[in-house]
């Protein structure tokens, strides 16, 4: 029984990546050469690609960077706001 579940997969596993690269090939907006063409076709730019990759991380440092003071300071405000509650629960 272990062994039909077993064959049962590897058959659908099968069928999943033949139906996918059919698709691929029926869907693809592009011949193969065209889209090989794109993005290789200039030669392959390293650097190029190196340093927009390096801005992208920037910008999203400098957002992430932002969220968390923004963050902070919510956490601080409700610190203080459960402050004075409890203090004035308290008298």
């Amino acid at each position: 029984m272990a062994r039909d579940k077993g064959k049962k997969k590897r058959r659908g596993f099968v069928a999943g990546a033949v139906i996918g690269a059919v698709a691929g090939v029926l869907l693809a907006p592009r011949a193969g050469k065209e889209t090989r063409e794109k993005y290789f076709g200039g030669g392959f730019d390293l650097q190029g690609q190196g340093e927009r990759f390096g801005d992208v991380m920037d910008a999203e440092g400098q957002s992430a960077a932002d969220r968390a003071a923004t963050l902070k300071e919510k956490i601080e405000d409700t610190r203080d706001r459960l402050r004075k509650r409890v203090g004035a629960d308290a008298e």
